[in-house]
């Protein structure tokens, strides 16, 4: 019995050893996505023809989302996909602890070349961020968007929603043909939220506890602050 025991405990011994650098990982993949995500709100206020607009959609934003490194597939048959992060306006015009979503989406016939962005999205109402919160949506068709790139105004794109629940500001790098993030599906990722907070939390819980702790996030805070 107390060989049997003292295997079990190696076991389980082993078993924390190995999972512990996967956990250590994901917290640092968070915290670099932090990091990033306040660069790429630098970035993209830097881009003049997009920092009037965007400054004025962060204004009413009900909540921001930042995608500060979305890639997409090359030649004509493609995919897009990132890493993200949400944060919502609380009461008080503070901003909640960050929520960690990820988008993606399949496109075919969009773009000529690979294609790295930075991309922010306004989140302009309540209902589109309940929609965010509660289970994965797809852009133009759960909830309608409006796209600004460098260089061109605000516009609506061809979507099946009649309104305007987001904005999108984005600057881009690579050869690309235009057009907006129509069908990507933006849902959370429960993997790295339970991961950072070092227990299982729900997006609603996330942005709702004011006395929710991200210290990695006070700089992205303060960033969105500046006018």
């Amino acid at each position: 019995m107390k060989h049997t025991s003292a295997w079990l405990i190696a076991v389980l011994a082993a078993s924390l050893i190995a999972v512990a650098p996967v956990a250590a990982q994901d917290t640092l993949q968070q915290r670099k996505l932090l990091l990033e995500a306040e660069a790429a709100l630098i970035d993209l206020r830097a881009a003049e023809l997009l920092s009037g607009k965007m400054n004025d959609a962060i204004s009413r934003a009900k909540a921001i989302l930042i995608v500060p490194n979305l890639l997409k597939g090359a030649f004509i048959v493609g995919g897009e996909g990132g890493n993200g992060v949400l944060m919502a306006r609380r009461a008080d015009n503070s901003w909640s602890a960050p929520v960690f979503v990820t988008l993606g989406a399949a496109s075919v016939g969009l773009q000529m070349g690979g294609q790295s962005s930075k991309v922010l999205f306004t989140v302009m109402n309540d209902a589109a961020l309940e929609a965010l919160l509660s289970d994965k949506v797809k852009l133009g068709v759960d909830l309608g968007i409006a796209v600004a790139h460098k260089g061109a105004g605000l516009e609506a794109s061809t979507t099946t929603a009649a309104r305007d629940d987001i904005f999108q500001f984005a600057v881009s790098q690579g050869l690309f043909g235009g057009g907006a993030l129509e069908g990507a599906v933006v849902e959370p990722r429960a993997s790295w939220n339970d991961g950072y907070y070092g227990r299982t939390l729900g997006p609603k819980a996330i942005v709702n506890d004011p006395d929710l702790v991200s210290p990695e996030a006070d700089a992205l805070r303060a960033a969105l602050s500046v006018r």
